[in-house]
C-alpha cells in the first residue's frame, strides 16, 4: 500500500507497518513545502474541530485490509470512536447499530456497490458520508454525490486532505446548527 499525502509518504505492506511514517519534501515546489503556504497556511495543523455533543462516532467500510487500518488510525487520530466493516451490507448494519457521525465508503464492496449502501444509509442516516474509491471517473463522483455522498476521494488519498476535508464538513454542519437562522427582511 502506498499513500501519497502530499507532505508524508506512508508505504505499509501491513496493517502493523502503518506507523511508518516519514517525511517527503523532494521534489516539491518551493511554494508546496511546510510553512510556505499561500495565505500563510499552517499546513497540516488542523483547527480544531467543532462537533456534535458526546463522543463521535465513525464507521469505515473498506474491503481493503490496509486502507481500512489506515483510516481506523486517522479517523481515531480526529477524535472519533471508530468501528468497521469489510463489506457493504455489514457496513451498514454497523451504522444503523451505531449511529455514526461519519462514514468513510469504498464503491467497490465485495457483497453489493458502494453506490447501493450509500443510498440504504441516507434512508435512516443523516450522517456525514466521504466515498474513498479507486473509481475516478466523473460519472461514479456524480453518482456518489446524487446517491447522498457529502465528500468524494480517489484513491490514493492524502490522509491530510481527508482530514482537513472532513473538520470543513463538520465545522460548517456544526456551525450553522449551532447559529440562529438568518432571515431576510423585506
Amino acid at each position: 500500500l502506498r499513500v501519497w499525502t502530499g507532505y508524508l509518504n506512508v508505504r505499509a505492506s501491513r496493517s502493523k507497518d502503518l506507523h511508518k511514517i516519514a517525511p517527503s519534501h523532494a521534489g516539491h515546489p518551493a511554494h508546496m513545502k511546510r510553512g510556505n503556504m499561500p495565505g500563510g497556511g499552517n499546513c497540516g495543523r488542523s483547527r480544531p474541530m467543532i462537533s456534535p455533543s458526546g463522543p463521535r462516532r465513525a464507521v469505515v467500510i473498506e474491503d481493503d485490509a490496509d486502507i481500512r487500518g489506515l483510516l481506523v488510525r486517522v479517523l481515531g487520530k480526529q477524535g472519533f470512536d471508530v468501528t468497521h466493516a469489510e463489506a457493504a451490507l455489514p457496513g451498514v448494519a454497523e451504522a444503523r447499530r451505531t449511529r455514526p457521525h461519519l462514514v468513510t465508503l469504498d464503491l467497490n464492496l465485495p457483497d453489493n456497490d458502494g453506490l447501493e449502501a450509500c443510498r440504504l444509509l441516507r434512508g435512516f442516516s443523516d450522517a456525514v458520508i466521504v466515498v474513498l474509491t479507486a473509481r475516478e471517473s466523473e460519472l461514479d463522483r456524480l453518482a456518489s454525490l446524487e446517491a447522498g455522498a457529502d465528500a468524494y476521494f480517489s484513491k490514493p488519498f492524502s490522509p491530510k486532505e481527508l482530514q482537513s476535508g472532513i473538520d470543513a464538513i463538520f465545522n460548517r454542519r456544526f456551525s450553522a446548527a449551532a447559529s440562529p437562522a438568518v432571515t431576510a427582511t423585506p
